[in-house]
Formats: C-alpha cells, structure tokens, sequence
C-alpha cells in the first residue's frame, strides 16, 4: 500500500468496480426467484433492487399504494441506470474535475464515519476510565507561545530533553524545575501539581499524564502553555466528589474571629438552624444567603488542595464539623452529600456533560489522525530519524544517503527515508530539518491512508461512496447532454421559440432617473429645479445630498414601473417618502412592448425546451442500450 497514493488507489478500485455497471447492479439480487421489473440489455432490473433504491428517498403519495409509487419511480430510475451508463462511457468517470470534488467529498466523509461511529465513542470510554483514578504529578514547563517559530520550538524541544534526562538520572525534581523551567516573578511554573482526574486539566496534558505509568517520566509534551515534562509521581482509587456547605471566618489580627467562630459553633451545638447560623455569622458573602452551600468540592477543582483533604477527610453523616484553622480562614464544614451513580444511565449522562462542557465532544481532525496512526501500529525508526534531525545542514541533499533506510512502519507498510524526500520537495522545505517538520510528515502519512483506512474498518462507507460518485457522473450527464444550453442544437431552438412566440413578449420599458434624498428641502429644491427646466444630469451637482439613479424596467411589479407607468417622457412624478427617505421620478423614454428576439431569450427558450430534449434523450438512451420495461410485475 503506497500511503501517498491511496486517494488515487481507491479511486481507481471504485472506477473498476464500476466497469461493469450490469453486474454492478444485479450483484445482491442473483436469484432465480426473483422479481424482473425492466431489462437493460439483456440484463435484469429486479424488484428488490428498485425497492431498495426508493426506499432510500422515499416521496410518499397518500392517494397511491406502494405499487403505484412504485410503478412511477421505474422510468425515473431506469434512465438514471442509463445515464450512469453514458457517463462511464464517455469516461466521465475520470474527469479530473469530477474527481477533485469526489476526493474532497470522500475525505470529509470518512471523518465522519470515524467520528461518529469509534472517535466519539472512543472519548466518552476513556474519560469513564480515567474518572476511576487520581494522579499526583511533578512537571517540568518551558513557556513556549502557539506562534513560535521552528527554531524556537526545536530549541525549547532539546531544553526539555536535558531537562529529562536530568530526572532519570535521579536530580531531585525541585532543582530540574528550578534550572529548566520557565518562572514569573521569580518562582518556577513547574512543580508538584494537586491530585488531577479526567478533565481538570488541558486536554495534552491529560493524555500524556494518563499515559503513564507511576513513576514514569514523559517525553516533552506540548500545550497551550508550552512544553513540559511530566514525571508520574503517585496513582490511587478517586475520590468521590462532595457537596459541601461551610461557614467561613476571615482572619483579623485581634483575636475577634476567634469569638465569632466559637459563638456560630456553640449556636450550632444550641440546635439553631444551620442555614440562619451561616446567613448570620459567615464572611463568605456569595455562599452565606444560601445557606454556606459552595457547590461539588474534589480534587483538580478551583479549591486549595488542604481544604480538599479536610473536606475528604470529614465523616459522612456528622451534622457538621468542628472548626478547622486554615491558611485562609477557619471553615465549619457540612457534607450535603457525595457524587455517586446508581446505574450506567446516570454515569453516561454525568459523562456527557462534562465532555460538552470541557468542548471534548466536538474532535478535529487530529483526533481522527491520532485513532488511525494508532490503528496501523505506525513506528518510528528512531535510530535514522534521530541521524536525520542531529544533521547540522539545511535542505535535503544529505538526505541521500539514507535513501532507501526505513523511517516508518505503518500498516505493515515499510515506508523508506526516499518518501520522506518526496513530502519535502512537494513542500518546499528549505529549512533544517527539525521535530516539527517531521510531524507534518507523519500527518500526511497519515491522511494520505485517511480514505484506505476507512474501507478497511467501514465496508458500508465504500458502498456510500461508490453511490455518490455515481451522483456525480450522472450529474454531468446531466449538464453536458440535457442542462447545458450551448450544447443543444440551435435550429431545433429557434425552431420552438418561433412557434412559441407568445412565451418571449417583452412588456413596456421605462426608462427614467429616480432622485432620493433624506433632506425635505433638498429634495424639494431639486424637484422645483426640474421642474423649472433644468436637466436632470445636472441636479447632482447643483445639490449636494442629492442621489441620482439612472435605469430602466419591465417589471410590472416594481415600485417605479407602477409609477412611471403613469407618466409621459418628461414627466416627473409626485415626491414619494419611503422611512426618512424621500424621493421622485423623472421618465425618459417609454419603449413598447415587443417580442424578444431569439438571442434575448436563448435562455428562457433553452429552459423551455429541456423537458423536449430530455424526452428525446431517454429514448435514444432506450434504443441503445435495449431496455425494456415490466411495470405490471411490480
């Protein structure tokens, strides 16, 4: 399989597949007990099939049984078997613009079939399995911005490689953050990280994160916020998020606060409503009024990790807890309850909203690139591509010398250096080449087997496309034997149009200046100017604010023709208002109405004479190709 050429492959496999448009169309209806409703030289049109295909659009008629419809849908689809006939046979099947919208089509719809039918899935399985779990991470950032250049990324890439090997040789994870992560105001951007689980953090980092295994170091990962290293330190069992109630007491340098905690405590202990006790002494404004509450508190989430752990490590079922003393304040916490699920149904639902709020449910292509490179098994050789990236030249010419070495295997396919040359010059690259380059080789590797691959794993898309590329011939069928006006024969057209006269008659034309403008007095102005004999092309100059519009119509259902039909060439009409705008006529000429000759309504006659045409069409396609056909057998 040659991965850059699978697009043309496949093409070619559906041209062959339609070689033999008779077989193609009998092939699921062999049997001898089947229903014949027409014959196509010779060959059979069953039932099944023309059942099949109206079922596939159905018009139904209230006022006629299936037969009938049936009945009705037999010419329709019998001539559309002709034409695709006539399109193969004028090789339409190859037609170069024909192709580039059948590749573009068939591209964007084997997205589809993998979104739809394994990517989309894929994502909601594997945010279930994550949930499952927490992970406790050390990482190592370098700020890099989307924008950067290749020589910034490739720079930043290398950082990060010296940065992990600095950890698998056992450097203390704090000293490797502190020399190679980027900092602001002095602190490093790196660091331990609170317990994370799916979907509280960006989705890079989630997938490398989730990739490894404890105490394992990743390779540089990019982000939105650059490239890190991250080293798994810790994985255990989730914990269950909890809705949570508190009273909050904000510090203050007397001992002031301390009273108010023991008073809202003891209130508590006294049986006071916990709701008037937190209204009363919270300084929690946003959660006092209603009743302390601060919504679902786990780990990952907007809250300090120390006052998870305490929320965690508080006893369900106590009415409340004693008053805690944290960084921020103290806190009386109450447990409200704790997520749970009591059946798949509820999970999957949680599951969804969580993947449409984090805006997970809506994959690029990337994410169907990703599925499929991961489908064809595709492995880097890395000892050449490592040669090839540590090569201090730019441009390509080096690279001869690993002509024929294997960079890549991918669906079984051993792809040489020699193709990687290839994507190069149809590219143009001109730069050294680095990381970034190489990825954009791996992308097209894989999209080029975007349509190969979807075959494989979706036998009904092939069949899909196999359909639509019949639409597309038949459809030029369509423009160059029956639609295009500048193929029909021309005596055969003057010859209708002059028997047909009556159709092409061409109503009065008027042909006059409008004068609008949203000033009352310009307007009033200009109008007594025209009256009082000046020439309209002189009134926009005269009055600035003034609009002139020169043109004529025919169209009895305009505006100015209702108006000017009133008038007499050097008339002008009333002023007229439309919203601020005010405006009036002044009539020109006045044409009578006339037929129109035949190059004036070529086109309308053109039109009129297609359903003729196509008559005539399907009856030289019926004499060719030697169909009968058998309605009362339906």
């Amino acid at each position: 399989m040659n991965l850059f050429n699978t697009t043309l492959g496949i093409l070619i496999a559906f041209f062959f597949y339609h070689s033999d448009i008779g077989n193609h169309y009998i092939l699921h209806s062999n049997s001898n007990h089947e229903v014949i409703v027409a014959t196509i030289n010779g060959e059979p049109v069953f039932l099944s099939e023309l059942s099949r295909q109206f079922n596939r659009n159905p018009i139904y008629d209230s006022g006629s049984s299936i037969r009938e419809q049936l009945q009705d849908f037999l010419p329709a689809y019998v001539f559309y078997r002709l034409k695709l006939l006539e399109g193969i046979e004028a090789g339409f099947q190859s037609d170069e613009e024909l192709l580039t919208e059948f590749r573009t089509f068939a591209r964007e719809a084997a997205y589809g079939y993998w979104l739809d039918n394994t990517i989309k899935e894929n994502i909601i399985n594997t945010f279930k399995n994550r949930m499952a779990a927490e992970r406790k991470a050390f990482h190592i950032l370098t700020e890099l911005p989307s924008n950067a250049s290749a020589i910034e990324t490739e720079t930043a890439f290398r950082r990060m490689l010296e940065a992990r090997d600095e950890l698998l040789s056992g450097t203390d994870p704090e000293e490797v953050n502190l020399k190679f992560s980027s900092s602001r105001n002095g602190v490093p951007m790196g660091g331990s990280l609170p317990w994370i689980t799916a979907g509280r953090t960006v989705q890079e980092f989630e997938n490398a994160l989730f990739d490894l295994e404890e105490g394992e170091i990743s390779m540089p990962v990019r982000s939105q916020f650059g490239y890190h290293i991250i080293f798994l330190e810790k994985i255990r069992e989730r914990s269950p998020e909890r809705m949570v109630s508190h009273i909050f007491f904000q510090p203050v340098e007397d001992d002031s606060v301390k009273k108010r905690v023991d008073q809202a405590y003891r209130a508590l202990a006294d049986g006071e409503d916990w709701n008037s006790v937190a209204e009363l002494y919270s300084m929690d404004s946003a959660s006092a009024t209603r009743g302390g509450n601060i919504g679902w508190v786990g780990y990952g989430m907007q809250f300090p990790e120390p006052f998870v752990d305490v929320v965690m490590q508080t006893r369900i079922g106590e009415p409340y807890s004693e008053p805690m003393e944290m960084e921020y304040g103290y806190h009386i916490i109450r447990i409200d309850s704790v997520r749970t699920f009591e059946n798949d149904g509820q999970l999957n639902e949680y599951v969804l909203h969580q993947l449409e709020r984090l805006q997970r449910l809506s994959p690029g292509h990337d994410e169907v690139y990703s599925h499929i490179r991961e489908l064809g098994n595709l492995k880097i050789h890395e000892n050449i591509r490592s040669k090839i990236l540590s090569e201090p030249e730019t441009g390509i010419s080096f690279l001869m010398d690993y002509h024929d070495d294997v960079i890549i295997t991918y669906f079984g396919e051993d792809i040489p250096v020699n193709r990687f040359i290839e994507f190069l010059e149809i590219s143009n690259q001109t730069e050294k080449i680095n990381e970034t380059i190489f990825d954009e080789f791996i992308t097209e590797l894989v999209r080029e087997s975007l349509i190969w691959a979807t075959n494989q794993y979706f036998p009904e898309y092939q069949a899909s496309m196999s359909e639509f590329l019949d639409g597309l011939i038949v459809f030029k069928v369509n423009e160059e034997f029956i639609w295009n006006p500048e193929k029909m024969d021309r005596v055969k057209l003057e010859q209708f149009y002059l028997e047909n006269i009556n159709r092409y008659q061409l109503d009065h034309n008027y042909t006059y200046y409008r004068f609008s403008s949203v000033s009352d007095s310009t307007i009033t102005e200009a109008y007594e100017a025209l009256n009082n004999g000046e020439i309209p092309e002189n009134i926009e100059n005269r009055f600035p604010g003034i609009q002139v519009l020169s043109n004529s119509t025919r169209n009895p259902n305009s505006t100015a023709y209702s108006i000017l039909a009133n008038l007499n060439p050097g008339d002008i009409s009333k002023i007229e208002s439309s919203g601020s705008l005010k405006y009036f006529y002044y009539l020109v000429e006045v044409e009578e109405p006339r037929s129109m000759t035949f190059d004036e309504a070529f086109y309308r006659v053109a039109n009129d004479y297609q359903p003729i045409r196509e008559e005539a069409y399907l009856k030289k396609l019926m004499d060719k190709y030697q169909v009968e056909l058998y309605p009362e057998n339906i």
